[in-house]
């Protein structure tokens, strides 16, 4: 017959094999001689601080007795969370991800739990230990029973979160499996959750979808605003000014209009966010960001006007994204697609926006949005040179091809193969039809 194994076993064990006393020992790990007699003898539980100890005083590396100190606790001592969270965040510290698997699958046999689960998980999320948090989030998404909890909300939340990545099928998945959650959350939350959401939808080019979740954000952060939430309660905090949130409903919804070329309207909507100086409870954060919307209301004036055909502040803008070389690369993006639709020739200045491009090497936006403006900026480059007759087009298609398999980009890959096969199909016929002249 088998017996499990105890950390009493290998303590006894390694003590008699190195003929050591318990004074001895006592030195060498650092506990008092009577917690480790008590230990020894079971009338004692072994705390986080103690496994550790003895840990080391037995040579071992860290966290070689986590299994044993798992069956340990819950064999032997009833359920004691000051004892049992800090060995997870330990767990999660030394990403013993098995341990932590091996622990809940003791404790969703009480799903009275499941609240002690969440806050640790919280814990380790505000730690850095993200994926350790993920495991515990994915264990309350799956166990809690009551589908209007808010820790239920949060967890579904915080999972979309650790999802988000450079991936934007998966972003995209990620963000269909949160939505239906998003209205459980709290409002603090829900503000920087919707404007995650909005960054995504950008990503596909759902605009549909991001004119919807500019108008709740819009009407979220102003409710937040009027209700002077965020100035009473100590507790109401958000990851960005609440003036960004309000602008940002502005800005998305007026994009969303933009690109589906309804640019009257979207033009009503930039002036939303033009002009932020009222908004009360501005500090140093909050003035630097009213003034980063100014800056994009005056480049997303430029954009529409360009789209509309009107190409005289043209060298306006260009003056512009000279002082404001963080811009040139989205900027860039508008301008040739402005370029392509209205069949305008911009050499001499396309050659001014690469140079401001290769320039800057820093900017504030998302690094997954940024990608994706890199990939629009060589599709739209590419027909630009196409429609010109240059061949350099066809390499341009590639670039935005290779960027968009890299991080899955799914429609801008259907759309730059098509371009290339419409590219490579005329280049044949051109090839058949000089052939054809050629010959008697």
């Amino acid at each position: 017959m088998n017996t499990t194994t105890t950390i009493r076993d290998k303590l006894e064990d390694y003590l008699k094999r190195n003929g050591y006393t318990l004074q001895y020992f006592s030195e060498q790990s650092g506990i008092n001689v009577g917690t480790l007699s008590r230990i020894v003898n079971g009338n004692r539980p072994i705390s986080m601080e103690q496994l550790d100890r003895l840990t080391a005083g037995m040579g071992l590396d860290e966290g070689t007795l986590y299994d044993l100190f798992v069956d340990d606790f819950f064999v032997h001592h009833s359920l004691n969370w000051r004892r049992l969270r800090p060995f997870l965040l330990r767990c999660a510290e030394l990403k013993k991800y098995g341990c932590i698997q091996k622990v809940l699958s003791y404790l969703l046999e009480d799903l009275k739990q499941i609240p002690n689960i969440f806050i640790t998980a919280e814990i380790m999320y505000e730690n850095g230990w993200k994926e350790a948090a993920a495991i515990l989030y994915s264990c309350v998404v799956e166990t809690e029973k009551y589908q209007h909890a808010e820790r239920l909300a949060i967890s579904q939340y915080r999972l979309f979160q650790l999802a988000i990545g450079l991936d934007t099928a998966k972003n995209l998945r990620a963000a269909i499996q949160f939505e239906p959650y998003k209205n459980r959350l709290p409002e603090n939350f829900r503000l920087d959750a919707i404007l995650q959401l909005a960054n995504i939808y950008y990503t596909v080019q759902d605009w549909e979808k991001m004119e919807y979740l500019g108008d709740d954000l819009r009407l979220l952060s102003y409710s937040v605003y009027s209700g002077r939430q965020f100035k009473e309660d100590s507790s109401f905090k958000t990851e960005r000014h609440l003036v960004v949130y309000y602008g940002q409903g502005y800005l998305i919804k007026s994009a969303a209009l933009e690109h589906q070329g309804r640019y009257e309207e979207a033009k009503e909507f930039i002036k939303g966010y033009a002009d932020l100086s009222w908004f009360e409870g501005l500090d140093d954060e909050g003035l630097y960001e009213v003034e980063k919307f100014k800056l994009f209301a005056e480049a997303n004036l430029h954009n529409i006007n360009l789209l509309m055909g009107n190409f005289d502040g043209l060298p306006d803008y260009i003056t512009f994204l000279m002082r404001y070389p963080n811009e040139a690369l989205p900027s860039a993006v508008i301008i040739l697609m402005a370029a392509n639709k209205h069949c305008v020739r911009i050499d001499d200045i396309l050659v001014q926006l690469i140079r401001l491009i290769d320039g800057c090497k820093d900017n504030y936006y998302h690094k997954s949005n940024y990608t994706n403006r890199y990939i629009n900026f060589y599709y739209q480059l590419a027909l630009y040179q196409l429609n010109g007759g240059k061949s350099e087009g066809l390499d341009n298609i590639l670039r935005s091809l290779e960027m968009s398999l890299k991080i899955n980009n799914r429609g801008h890959i259907l759309e730059c193969i098509t371009e290339t096969l419409k590219e490579w199909l005329q280049q044949w016929n051109d090839k058949k039809l000089s052939s054809s002249e050629g010959n008697p």
